[in-house]
Formats: structure tokens, C-alpha cells, sequence
């Protein structure tokens, strides 16, 4: 069966309710139509019960088997109230016939005919205008409201007329409620949605094979069922005696043929277990009929409302897996489109043939004229509705008028169950020449605008169905996005076009920039280059004043002093001859001399220390440490390795001044009064660190544009003496010290 062909009980969006002339039957006189109804309703009613009250009634009156109950609550739901009275006089006819009294067969028809109004009144308001059979919910609510709550009206009601009127002894009444429930109960189960199910048109493609199948399930299903009751026996026992063996067809009737399957078989079953049992054979068969056929019902009833629930449930997975593919189906149909316009009628007939609508239309806003125009229509080819969809192409529909333009104003879906009772005309008089009765639209929205609105008509009366109308909002919603995509889309081009010569003019801009800039970096390396050189060169001339000075103090300053002293010495030999205040003088002098020429051999050695060159760094790190600590008051440890070899002169070099630069640094800015030196010799590497406990240096200072005015030259020096020797100086400083470590590479260097 295609998705949504049922009846469906649903609140949402906005539903068109059919006011139907029969909702309130008492105000409003007979005609004709309904008197023929009523009395084909009450011959077949008449003859029904005649037929139920064959099988062992209980006092005359209280059988198993009632088919009028299905009967009526069909004729009710599908014909309207207005057929009540046919229900009453075939029931006031009936037990008049088999003996009860007149007021006795009047109450007894007034309970039969109060069933079949609460029934159909219940099946409306809870499971759908028909009977929602395709959906577990709708199931449930027509076993337990009508099935079982209805019929207690009528069981209660008749068996207390015949209790009264004498014709039901008081020890029967609980048996006789029980029969009467029962039977009306089945009547309701079995024969009841087989007259619902059947009154549609079936959409089972019934192809030769299937048919096939179809006479092959109902044959095998007769036959078991023949032989599960007794048919084909020599004595009281059944070959297959246990009835659940009938279960593998009926599921076999559900997976195929859904609800119009599931319902057949169980009336046929029903058919069969009835006929059987009620002949004394079979495994429900008792000491009386009744009894048998009582639990045969108990039985029936659990295999049909079992059979029903299954049956819903496969319908519902099939028509979700319907909608999945129709969704599935727009979206690729809206992702491949170049237009809105080439992918309508493949979205229009997508949904007809997916969802089992005949036709469809497209209707989009002109903001001109505010109006509806008609933009496109899909019907099926053999229905002759290419008419209906001509026509629309003349028509204009204003805010509120006709359902497009309802759904336009409102901006809500909107579904018409009954177009033959619809109270906006336009179109619908038309419509139901064609025998379209039901109708769907919603919109699509651009934005928070209603851009268009989508309308689908079908040839039968459907119950709106909350589920497809959010699919159907959640469709619109997708157009509207692919509208808007397309109109993005357009823009984007537009917007390309425009960046594409903007960008071409901006090229040659950045290339003449580029030119320019490229001129510049030149330039600058050029400048860094000789930066570098200049450095470099700077660095050496420095070295090379610092021996000179160091030579010259050595060798120049420091012989003079030390003339000084020995002419002081001699002038001490003959110090006889002075008086106290020159001796005085020239004693001081004397120690003058000697502390001038100590410092003048210190200066000399720290501008450049003779052992540096002659021993090598470890032994010229550690006078260094030590003649530091002496004149600071610093304590210093050094830790050097015992096998630390020589390095290459320009290394060593290097080293040496930044252990001098450090502990100078150490003394005038961290306040320590320890530092720690330490030389690690690798294979390939030499490195040093030296740590202070003091106030601490920021470890990005030397990435600072004023790293000069905040540094001075001193470290900038150090960075200098490592980047030409290719090592990498770290700075790591917290608030309780610093330390400066480096690395040099040996890898290419002679040792």
C-alpha cells in the first residue's frame, strides 16, 4: 500500500474538517439516500444476526458469533450517524423475532444501536475517520475503545433488558454478558476491518506472479485451517492439533500482502475455526457449543488483534522507509538541478508516485500583482487530470482565497480530508468532478517570506497524518534553501566576476610592490651582510686591541713600575737622611707602586690571559673564577671534567669572554652571592652554563627592537661571539636567579 493511503488520526498543522451533514442526524430530516440506507442496513443486520444466533445463543439471545456489530460500526463510520435507525430496527426486529418481549427488544436495540454510535464515535476521535489500521497507535485504540469499551455498552445493556424482562435467568448472567461481550468484541476484531480495509482501493501491484502466490497463500491457509480444526479426522482429534501452526501463514499474509492480506486471512481462519468448532471438532471443541466457541473467540481475538499489531507495524516500516526514500530522492533531485524551474515536475511526480498522490501543482508569489501564479503540475498519465493542471494555469489566487492562497496567508500546511464538503469552492467543484476528495498544500519558504506553496490532490478521503505534514514543511524548507542557494549562487558569480578584475588590477599593483619590496630585501640583506662583516670584524679588532693592550701593559707599564719600586728600594737604603714626613711619603709611595703594578698584571691578564692560550680554557675558567670571587666576594663553582681537552682557538676565545661577561653581570645587576660555571665536552659539541641565584633577566630581552639601550653591548656581544661560531645562546630566568646557557657545534671544528 503507497505511503499516507490510509486513514490517519492527526492534529497538525492547519486541517480542513469536513462538516458533514450527518453530525447532528436529529436535526435534519430523511431523504431518500438515507431511507435506502437504512433499510439496506437493517436487511443486512437482520440477516447477520439470524445467522449468529444459530451458534448456541445463550438464553436465546447472548451468542459468540454477532457480525452486525462489525457491520454497523462500518456502516456508521463510512455512511455517517444518520444510519442509526437501521441499526435499532434490525436490532428491535431480530430479538423481537426470537421471542423477547417488545420493551425487552427495545432495550436491547437501544444498546446495540448506542454501540455503534459510541464506536464509530470513538473510532472517529481516537483512531482515525476509518479505522487507522496501518498504524500501531490507531490499532490499539480501536481494540481497547471500540472493541472492547463499546461493546460492554451493548453486553450490559442487553443482557439487563433480558435479565428484566425474564428471558435471562440470574444464573446465566454472568454467562451471558460474557457470550454477548465476546461476540460483539469479535465481531468488531475480525469482521470489522476487513470491511474497512477492503472499502479502499487496494495499491498492491498484482502482477502474474503475485497472483499466483495470492491463490497459493489462501490455499495452504484453507487447508491448514481445515486441518487444524478437524476437517480431516476419523475421530474427535484434529492431525495438526495445536492451532498455532496457523501463524506462519498469516504472517506470511501480513509480510506480503499488508493489511488487505492480514485481514483476509484472519476472517478466513475465523471462517473456518467457527464452522468446525461449532461441529464438535477441533481443539476448542467442549461439552456445548457455546463453551467451545467461546474459547475458540478467546482464541481468535488474540490472533487478530496479534495479526493487526503486526501487520500495523510493518506498515509503518515500510512507510517510514517510503519517506526516507522520497527525502532521499528530492535531495539528490535539488543537488544535481542547475534550476528551480528543470527540478519542480521531477520533485512533483517524486512525491505523487512515493506517497500515492494523483497530482500535484507548484504555485509561487508574485510580489507585483500579490498574487499566487500556477508554475508547474504533475498528474498521473491514465487518471485524465491533465485538465485539472491546465486549468490552473489561467488561475490567480489573492491571500485566503482557495487552499493555496490559505496556506499563503496563514503560512501553515494545510490538509482537506473531504473536498466534497470543503468551504472555500475554488477549484473544488472541479476537483470533485475529476473524484479528487482529498487534498494537501504547504509552503515554501525563502527566508521568513512564503516564497510558493505545493499542493497534491488524491482520489481518496485521507485522514491528515501529523508526519507527513512535517515531512512535507521540512521539504518546503529544503526548496527554499535551494532557492536561496541558486540565488547565492548567482550572486557569488556576479560577486567572482566582479573579484576576478579587481584581483587582476590588484596583481599588477602587488607585482610592481612586489618588485619593489624585493629591491628592498636586497638591500637589506646586503646591509645585514655587511652588518655581519662589520660585527665580525669588530669582534677581532677588539680581541686583537685587547692583546695589544694587554702587551703594552706588560710589557711597557708594568716594567716601569717595576723600576719604580727598585728605585724606591734604594731610595729606602739611604733613608737615613730623611726626616720623618719624607719616609712617611716614600713608604707609601712604595705601596702605591706595588698594588698599581699587582692590578696593571690583573688588567693585563683579563684583557687577555697568557694561560688561555698557553693551557687552554679549563685552567684560564678557573683562574678567572677565582680572581673574580677574590676581588668580589662572590663564591663561584666551577665545574669543569677532568679530560676536558683543548678546543679551537676561536672557541675557546669565545667561551672565555662570555664566562667574563656573565660573572660581570652577576656582580652588577643580580644581587647573588653565589654563581656556578660549568663546561660539558660531547663528541661533537661543547657547552656551558652559568647560573646565578640573584634577581634575574627576562629570557626574550634579547628579541627587543631597544635590546641595545636595555642589554647594553655586553650580551649583545655574547649573541654575537655564538651566532659566528653557529651555537645557540638560551636565556632562562625566573625570580629566583638566571641562567645563560650555550652550545657550539664541534662537528666541523679541528680539535
Amino acid at each position: 500500500m503507497a505511503e499516507g493511503d490510509r486513514n490517519l488520526p492527526l492534529d497538525a498543522g492547519r486541517t480542513s474538517r469536513p462538516k458533514e451533514a450527518d453530525s447532528r442526524p436529529w436535526l435534519k430530516p430523511p431523504d431518500l439516500r438515507q431511507l435506502a440506507g437504512v433499510a439496506i442496513l437493517v436487511a443486512v443486520y437482520f440477516t447477520t444476526a439470524k445467522l449468529g444466533l444459530l451458534m448456541d445463543a445463550v438464553s436465546g439471545f447472548a451468542t459468540t458469533v454477532w457480525p452486525p456489530t462489525g457491520i454497523s460500526l462500518v456502516a456508521l463510520s463510512v455512511f455517517g450517524y444518520r444510519l442509526w435507525p437501521g441499526v435499532a430496527l434490525g436490532a428491535f426486529l431480530v430479538n423481537a423475532s426470537a421471542g423477547a418481549p417488545l420493551l425487552t427488544a427495545f432495550g436491547m436495540a437501544a444498546g446495540n444501536a448506542l454501540e455503534a454510535v459510541l464506536g464509530t464515535y470513538l473510532l472517529r476521535r481516537f483512531a482515525g475517520f476509518r479505522g487507522s489500521l496501518d498504524r500501531v497507535q490507531g490499532v490499539v485504540w480501536f481494540v481497547v475503545g471500540v472493541a472492547g469499551l463499546s461493546t460492554m455498552v451493548s453486553a450490559t445493556i442487553g443482557v439487563t433488558s433480558g435479565w428484566l424482562g425474564g428471558l435471562i435467568p440470574s444464573a446465566t448472567v454472568g454467562k451471558a454478558w460474557l457470550t454477548w461481550w465476546l461476540g460483539d468484541a469479535m465481531g468488531d476484531l475480525i469482521l470489522a476491518p476487513l470491511l474497512f480495509i477492503w472499502a479502499e482501493r487496494p495499491r498492491i501491484v498484482l502482477s502474474p506472479w503475485r497472483i499466483a502466490e495470492a491463490g497459493a497463500l489462501l490455499a495452504s491457509l484453507v487447508m491448514v485451517s481445515l486441518l487444524a480444526f478437524g476437517a480431516v479426522s476419523t475421530s474427535d482429534r484434529a492431525i495438526f492439533s495445536q492451532p498455532y501452526v496457523l501463524f506462519p501463514f498469516l504472517i506470511w499474509a501480513a509480510l506480503r500482502f499488508w493489511q488487505h492480506g492480514t485481514v483476509t486471512a484472519t476472517f478466513t481462519v475465523a471462517t473456518v475455526a467457527i464452522w468446525r468448532t461449532a461441529a464438535g471438532f477441533g481443539p476448542f471443541a467442549r461439552g456445548t457449543v457455546n463453551e467451545s466457541l467461546l474459547f475458540l473467540q478467546a482464541f481468535m481475538g488474540i490472533v487478530a488483534v496479534t495479526m493487526l499489531v503486526f501487520a500495523a507495524g510493518i506498515s509503518e516500516r515500510r512507510r517510514a522507509l517510503i519517506r526516507v526514500r522520497v527525502n532521499y530522492s528530492v535531495a539528490h533531485l535539488l543537488a544535481d538541478a542547475p534550476s528551480l524551474g528543470g527540478v519542480i515536475p521531477g520533485i512533483l511526480r517524486t512525491i505523487c508516485e512515493g506517497l500515492g498522490w494523483d497530482c500535484g501543482s507548484v504555485w509561487t508569489v508574485d510580489a507585483d500583482t500579490v498574487t499566487l501564479r500556477h508554475a508547474a503540475e504533475w498528474h498521473r498519465p491514465q487518471d485524465g487530470l491533465g485538465e485539472f493542471g491546465r486549468t490552473a494555469g489561467s488561475l490567480t489566487f489573492r491571500p485566503g482565497v482557495g487552499m493555496a492562497g490559505r496556506v499563503w496567508s496563514d503560512g501553515h500546511p494545510l490538509w482537506v480530508p473531504n473536498l466534497a464538503v470543503e468551504t472555500s469552492p475554488l477549484r473544488a467543484e472541479r476537483a470533485s468532478e475529476l473524484g479528487l476528495r482529498s487534498a494537501m498544500g504547504f509552503p515554501i519558504f525563502l527566508g521568513k517570506e512564503v516564497h510558493g506553496i505545493m499542493t497534491f490532490f488524491s482520489r481518496e478521503i485521507r485522514e491528515p497524518d501529523e508526519a507527513l505534514l512535517q515531512m512535507m514543511a521540512t521539504l518546503g524548507r529544503q526548496i527554499g534553501e535551494f532557492i536561496q542557494r541558486q540565488r547565492a549562487e548567482s550572486e557569488l558569480r556576479l560577486a567572482h566576476a566582479e573579484l576576478e578584475a579587481r584581483i587582476a588590477r590588484r596583481a599588477e599593483q602587488l607585482a610592481e610592490m612586489n618588485r619593489v619590496l624585493q629591491d628592498e630585501i636586497a638591500e637589506r640583506k646586503h646591509a645585514e651582510e655587511a652588518l655581519r662583516q662589520l660585527s665580525t670584524r669588530l669582534l677581532r679588532i677588539q680581541e686583537e686591541e685587547r692583546q695589544r693592550l694587554a702587551r703594552e701593559l706588560h710589557d711597557s707599564t708594568a716594567q716601569s713600575l717595576a723600576a719604580l719600586s727598585m728605585n724606591l728600594a734604594v731610595a729606602r737604603g739611604s733613608g737615613e737622611a730623611l726626616d720623618g714626613r719624607a719616609q712617611k711619603a716614600l713608604d707609601e709611595c712604595e705601596v702605591l707602586a706595588d698594588r698599581c703594578s699587582r692590578e696593571i698584571r690583573s688588567l693585563s691578564y683579563l684583557l687577555h690571559p697568557p694561560m688561555l692560550k698557553d693551557i687552554g680554557l679549563s685552567a684560564a675558567v678557573q683562574w678567572c673564577a677565582e680572581g673574580f670571587a677574590r676581588r668580589s666576594g662572590i663564591a663561584v663553582e666551577v665545574d669543569l671534567p677532568a679530560d676536558f681537552n683543548r678546543l679551537p682557538t676561536e672557541v675557546e676565545n669565545a667561551l672565555f669572554r662570555i664566562v667574563q661577561e656573565c660573572l660581570t653581570n652577576v656582580q652588577r645587576h643580580s644581587g647573588s652571592a653565589t654563581a656556578q660555571i660549568r663546561l660539558v665536552r660531547g663528541p661533537r659539541s661543547v657547552a656551558l652554563e652559568v647560573r646565578d641565584q640573584g634577581r634575574g633577566m627576562p629570557a626574550g630581552i634579547l628579541n627587543r627592537r631597544d635590546a641595545v639601550v636595555s642589554l647594553g653591548v655586553g650580551l649583545l656581544g655574547m649573541r654575537e661571539r655564538v651566532r659566528q661560531l653557529g651555537g645557540q645562546l638560551r636565556i632562562e630566568s625566573s625570580g629566583t636567579g638566571a641562567t645563560v646557557q650555550v652550545e657550539i657545534n664541534l662537528a666541523s671544528e679541528a680539535t
